[in-house]
């Protein structure tokens, strides 16, 4: 599974740095415990998450991160 975030600009000259990461979970209704499945990746690249063979449904969830000075 290839995920990655679309449509952000982020204007060099705010000295901000935008960055995010991927989260997976069988159950959607438990979000909350959802594991990491990979580290921060800038707004520009994907991310590539493997999905194991017995996972028959996974829910992926983008947690983003703006960081200005």
């Amino acid at each position: 599974v290839e995920l990655r975030l679309v449509g952000i600009t982020v204007n060099a000259a705010s000295g901000a740095t935008v960055t995010y990461k991927a989260y997976k979970t069988a159950d959607l209704t438990d979000m909350a415990n959802a594991e990491p499945a990979g580290g921060d990746k800038a707004v520009d690249t994907m991310t590539s998450v493997p999905k194991g063979a017995s996972e028959d449904k996974m829910f992926y969830q983008l947690k983003v991160d703006v960081r200005g000075y």
